[in-house]
C-alpha cells in the first residue's frame, strides 16, 4: 500500500465492481450523484416545456371562450405570477453576474473549471440561463393569459347586462 492510498483512505475503503475493474464506492455515489446533477437541467427544461404547452391550452381556451376569469380572482393569479418573475429575474440576474470566466488559474486545469463554470451559469444547452429564460417566458405568457380570461369575463358580463337593458329599456319604468 502507497502512502497516497493510506492518507486518502482508498486503501481501506469499500470497493465496488464493474466491467472488469474495481471502482472505490466513493467514485461510484459519486458518479451516480454526478449522473443525476447533471440530469437535473434537463428534467427542468422538460418541465418548463409541458408547462408552456400547458399555458398554450389555456390560451386556446380563453380564445375559443370556454374559460374566463373573475377579474378578483385573476388579480390574485397575476400577482403570484408577478412574484414568480421578479423572482426568476432575480435569478436570472445571479446567473449572468456568475456567467463570466473565474480566475482559477492560467494552466489547462484552472481554464476548464472557468470554462465549465461559465458555461452551467450562462452558456447554451443546459445552463441555469438557458433553463430560466424559457421559464420566464411561460411565466409573462401565463400573465397574459389570465389577463385575456379577466377581459374575456368582463366582456361576458357586459354582454349581460346589456341583454337585460334590452329587455327592460326604461329604468324608471316600475315592473
Amino acid at each position: 500500500m502507497s502512502d497516497s492510498e493510506f492518507v486518502s483512505g482508498t486503501a481501506m475503503s469499500p470497493v465496488m465492481m464493474g466491467q472488469g475493474q474495481a471502482v472505490p464506492m466513493e467514485a461510484a455515489q459519486m458518479t451516480s450523484v454526478s449522473a443525476s446533477q447533471e440530469q437535473q437541467p434537463v428534467l427542468a427544461a422538460m418541465r418548463v416545456a409541458q408547462l408552456a404547452q400547458q399555458v398554450g391550452t389555456l390560451k386556446k381556451d380563453i380564445e375559443a371562450g370556454d374559460l374566463f376569469l373573475d377579474p378578483a380572482a385573476g388579480e390574485e393569479i397575476k400577482t403570484m405570477l408577478q412574484d414568480q418573475m421578479d423572482r426568476v429575474d432575480t435569478w436570472l440576474e445571479r446567473a449572468n453576474a456568475l456567467a463570466r470566466r473565474a480566475p482559477f488559474g492560467a494552466n489547462p486545469v484552472g481554464e476548464a473549471m472557468a470554462l465549465k463554470f461559465e458555461d452551467r451559469a450562462g452558456g447554451e444547452g443546459v445552463s441555469f440561463r438557458s433553463v430560466f429564460t424559457p421559464y420566464r417566458e411561460v411565466l409573462q405568457e401565463a400573465h397574459e393569459a389570465v389577463s385575456q380570461a379577466m377581459n374575456l369575463y368582463q366582456q361576458i358580463e357586459q354582454d349581460n347586462v346589456d341583454s337585460f337593458k334590452r329587455i327592460r329599456p326604461d329604468e324608471n319604468q316600475a315592473v
